[in-house]
């Protein structure tokens, strides 16, 4: 059990510690816990107290404090700025059953904050559903995720089901910016083309 200066907690059966370069490398299967309640379970993580960074070139998981699951190939996470950052195959799979997919992501811990780029949303949600046959979606290039709203840049949505052969739907609403409000169940369009 590992505590640093700024309380985050780390979780593991064996480490290995450089003190000259002041690195833990932890072996096998590794929790941490941050200090704003984010639950990393990852493995050989490499822990740098010099330049304040948590990293690994695993998989991990990461489960926020609204019970969100955010699955990563690898992360690292600025202790001082509070940040992770992951480039590759990135998924969400939020408490409302929606689900995400990205290239890149940027997760502001203090702020509750998710960038991400070439962003498929989808919402599974059945409030958000006119017909429960509905498969609805947005691609973006760039997303913004807080808890009540989402903004998507570039974007394309549709309801409409999914195709054989990833044809493209029959219809479908692009913008230039996309706002999903969660709060009103609203999606507001700027420069919308149907």
């Amino acid at each position: 059990s590992i505590i640093d200066e700024k309380k985050n907690i780390l979780l593991t059966n064996q480490a290995i510690y450089i003190e000259k370069d002041e690195i833990i490398k932890t072996i096998g299967k590794t929790k941490v816990e941050t200090i704003e309640k984010y639950y990393i379970e990852g493995s050989d993580l490499l822990v740098d107290n010099i330049n304040k960074i948590i990293k690994s070139e695993k998989k991990s998981t990461i489960k926020d404090q609204d019970g969100n699951l955010i699955f990563l190939e690898n992360f690292e996470y600025s202790v001082d700025d509070n940040l992770f950052k992951s480039i590759g195959f990135i998924e969400i799979k939020d408490n409302n059953n929606n689900e995400y997919e990205f290239s890149q992501i940027y997760i502001d811990t203090k702020k509750k904050e998710i960038l991400g780029t070439d962003s498929k949303a989808y919402l599974n949600n059945e409030y958000f559903k006119i017909n429960p046959k509905n498969n609805p979606r947005i691609f973006s290039n760039t997303v913004n995720i807080k808890k009540d709203k989402s903004s998507f840049d570039k974007s394309i949505f549709t309801l409409c089901k999914y195709r054989e052969k990833d044809k493209c739907p029959p219809w479908t609403i692009q913008s230039k910016k996309m706002l999903h409000d969660k709060i009103k169940k609203t999606i507001y369009y700027d420069n919308a083309i149907v």
